[in-house]
């Protein structure tokens, strides 16, 4: 009777042990559910910050060149006016 009552131990032991791992398993599994899905809503916010840095970017390219034919323009009138009055001059210097 002490053998079988042994062998109802052990297998009362195992069957905790399995329960156990059923348990931890269960736990593995939500937990790497639940990461998988914060990882794709993380993706998703990743690709709106992209999207809207892309944007930016392509904003500061345009204001660069606004500014870049501002002065162009800027000096291509100074260097005109600076003409014109160099020509003015000699004009009033000749008479």
């Amino acid at each position: 009777m002490t053998d079988a009552l042994g062998v109802i131990m052990g297998k009362c032991s195992e069957s905790e042990e399995v329960s156990q791992l059923r348990a931890r398993l269960e736990e593995n599994v939500n937990l790497i559910s639940r990461q998988s899905q914060e990882i794709a809503t993380l993706k998703s916010e990743l690709k709106e910050v992209l999207s809207e840095r892309d944007m930016l970017l392509c904003e500061v390219s345009r204001l660069k060149f606004e500014m870049e034919m501002a002065d162009l323009k800027r000096l291509h009138e100074g260097r005109h006016c600076n003409e014109y009055g160099s020509k003015l001059l000699r004009f009033y210097v000749f008479f």
